[in-house]
């Protein structure tokens, strides 16, 4: 089913905001593009003209809903030509109106900025049950986003089934928001069994007790190295990532050492994209050091195996920005973020996607192991090669 997102914000737009709020918008419209969503909005200027521009630019049509009743009155009120939209709705219910009908007819309210029009439509969003994503990007646009944030953690239940979807950037929470009702995220990946399977296959799967990279216990140990070594079940990784990785638009693939590296290549094949690897430096961090050449501002895509806590993506996201590429998001096999404490948790600016989201068992802390509590002893997994006779 196509998801309905409502674009909400700022009413007016000049100089430095516009620029600020074009790159967000950008963003918007390519998570759109890639969960194949209708993009809605209120129409009259601000935030909902530049949408419909950057929009038509993008391929996507934008639906007005306007407080007026037909173009003409739309005009004499907005100032607006609602020829920019590809459909208008005209609901001659004046703005509060208009906000209600905007509001109820999304699945996905997203908002930029924006005033007292703004708030309006996320209290309206946030009765009506619906799912509200906000970035911090969108902060300098307006103070409404900010206000929101507030009063929510001050709301006793959640009304329905709202939600709200708060991230560095307005792409990862709209993504992150539109994952939660369309865990396909519009495409066609493995289904969770599939991916378990493919590691089963490969032995890579142990139950037990670990102590794993990140610092923390699981009493069931992934070794991405098992299914990594086998090409066939590569290849077949490789073939579900493509048709994400072609609607992310990304022009080159990068891969953390080491399983992201193989992947990358493994994928490249399939999208026909080239395919870079990270090495590590002296503290760990990621470094680019093989004389690669691409253009300023390439669309770049990290491809990695399994994530735990994001350390990892997050260092390769600071290493495409300082190269003076555009990070797109990642792509890896396993999301297991959702099953490590929360607070150990890194930060990711871009929007992360995963074949299969992997909450339990869930990761614990030291202090927290139940397997520790229970004495349970350690495993140790086999890092060498291991000769049969």
């Amino acid at each position: 089913m196509t998801s309905q997102i409502a674009v909400l914000g700022v009413s007016s737009l000049q100089g430095e905001s516009e620029l600020l709020a074009r790159s967000a918008l950008e963003d918007v419209v390519r998570i759109a593009k890639q969960h194949r969503s209708t993009l809605l909005t209120g129409t009259g200027g601000g935030v909902s003209t530049l949408l419909a521009k950057v929009a038509a630019q993008g391929g996507i049509p934008v639906v007005g809903i306007s407080p007026a009743t037909d173009a003409k009155s739309h005009i004499e009120l907005t100032g607006e030509d609602p020829s920019i939209y590809a459909t208008m709705i005209y609901t001659g219910m004046g703005y509060k109106g208009r906000n209600v009908t905007l509001v109820r007819s999304a699945d996905v309210v997203v908002a930029l900025g924006g005033q007292t029009g703004t708030l309006n439509e996320l209290t309206i969003a946030w009765d009506e049950g619906k799912r509200i994503a906000i970035g911090q990007d969108g902060d300098a646009l307006g103070c409404a986003p900010a206000i929101f944030r507030g009063l929510v953690p001050r709301v006793s239940k959640k009304a329905r089934n709202a939600e709200l979807f708060d991230a560095p950037s307005v792409a990862c929470a709209l993504d992150a928001a539109l994952i939660s009702i369309e865990p396909s995220s519009g495409v066609a990946p493995a289904t969770d069994s599939s991916i378990e399977d493919l590691f089963r296959q490969a032995g890579a799967i142990s139950e037990g007790h670990f102590a794993i990279k990140s610092g923390h216990h699981t009493i069931e140990f992934w070794e991405k190295a098992r299914l990594l070594a086998m090409p066939d079940l590569v290849a077949d990784i490789a073939r579900r990532m493509a048709s994400i990785v072609k609607e992310a638009e990304a022009e080159v693939l990068i891969g953390p050492p080491i399983g992201g590296a193989i992947l990358a290549h493994a994928v490249g094949l399939h999208c026909e994209l080239p395919a870079l690897f990270f090495d590590k430096g002296p503290e760990g961090e990621m470094l680019v050091l093989r004389g690669y050449s691409l253009k300023k501002g390439a669309r770049a895509l990290i491809v990695d195996d399994i994530v735990s806590v994001g350390g990892t993506i997050a260092s390769a996201e600071a290493a495409i920005e300082s190269l003076g590429l555009q990070c797109v998001g990642s792509l890896v096999i396993v999301d297991r973020r959702g099953g490590s404490p929360r607070e150990s948790l890194a930060e990711l600016k871009h929007p992360l996607r995963a074949l299969l989201v992997k909450d339990t068992p869930r990761n614990e802390s030291p202090d927290d192991c139940s397997a520790c509590k229970q004495g349970v002893r350690f495993e140790v997994h086999k890092e060498r090669l291991a000769l049969a006779d």
